[in-house]
């Protein structure tokens, strides 16, 4: 029994390297088809996440803090730095004032969203919260210009509000109101801060 391998010379034999130089393999048609759907899975993908990406962009680029209650994470000195109005808002959900007065309050917050800071904060949850603030009854508003300083209302309603001073200098460091506010009385306050 002759084997045709054995008839084969060392010169007829291929190298496996050369083998695979020369062999012209074609890939199969599934493979041709799972090839294609990847790349067009990648390109949806990439399409994708481009367009997320710039309505996520167009989102940010709106000043949206919709947060009004702002109870264990008050922050002033956070609050200033936004360079907006300020209306702060010191109350409880057990006060009939404070209750009476939050729906203006909302409204107030949604319509001033990026041109004014509006919070609320609820000091029976929350008592240091109001601790570097004068608070005698709720609810009692502070009110700011952009820049930070207290509010000075105009000499018409002057009277509606309590200016405080520092005892040292005199110089007036913080703007009252006690009791509730019509969504009117803060739009007006809003107007006069500049928002």
């Amino acid at each position: 029994m002759d084997n045709q391998n054995d008839n084969k010379t060392d010169r007829d034999m291929k190298l496996p390297d050369e083998t695979q130089k020369n062999n012209n393999i074609k890939p199969s048609g599934r493979v041709k088809w799972i090839a294609l759907l990847a790349v067009i899975l990648a390109v949806a993908g990439l399409l994708l996440f481009k367009l997320l990406d710039g309505r996520n962009a167009d989102l940010q680029a709106e000043p949206v803090d919709d947060v009004l209650n702002v109870t264990f994470a008050f922050d002033f000195d956070a609050l200033k730095a936004r360079g907006l109005p300020m209306l702060l808002d010191f109350g409880s959900e057990s006060c009939q004032p404070c209750r009476e007065m939050k729906p203006a309050l909302i409204e107030i917050n949604k319509q001033y969203q990026g041109r004014a800071v509006v919070k609320y904060v609820d000091v029976w949850e929350d008592t240091e919260a109001g601790a570097d603030f004068p608070l005698s009854a709720v609810p009692t508003q502070f009110f700011f210009y952009a820049d930070g300083t207290p509010y000075v209302p105009p000499a018409e309603y002057e009277s509606m509000f309590t200016l405080y001073t520092l005892r040292s200098t005199g110089e007036h460091a913080l703007t009252a109101h006690v009791g509730g506010l019509t969504e009117e009385e803060m739009h007006r306050i809003l107007s006069d801060l500049g928002a």
